[in-house]
């Protein structure tokens, strides 16, 4: 996605690492802190302007995010079980060879 660059996922990265215990017992929460009404309103207020902003087909939109947030998920909830033992860095760039192979493929098919 376009906003998958170190800039954009230094700050949030590093303010997990500085609050791994409160973020892991929320992964474990997670139903009862009911995350999935967060996510909704995070893609209908954040996600969907920038997605409309790119021109990104609405039919592609809820695919498109629902990619992002579990994958994204996926690797912080592994680098949370780890203790945040890998340097921010090192997330940042795992998140961003992902996308960008995913974008690559998609490329090279057109």
């Amino acid at each position: 996605m376009y906003l998958v660059t170190p800039a954009y996922l230094t700050p949030y990265l590093e303010y997990i690492a500085q609050n791994k215990r409160l973020f892991r017992t929320a992964l474990k929460k997670a139903g009862s802190l009911e995350l999935d009404k967060t996510y909704s309103r995070m893609m209908r207020h954040v996600f969907v302007p920038i997605l409309e902003r790119f021109q990104v087909a609405e039919s592609d939109r809820n695919y498109m995010m629902a990619f992002y947030i579990h994958g994204f998920m996926a690797i912080i909830t592994e680098w949370l079980q780890n203790d945040c033992a890998d340097p921010v860095s090192h997330v940042s760039a795992m998140m961003e060879r992902c996308v960008m192979r995913g974008r690559g493929k998609q490329e090279e098919a057109k």
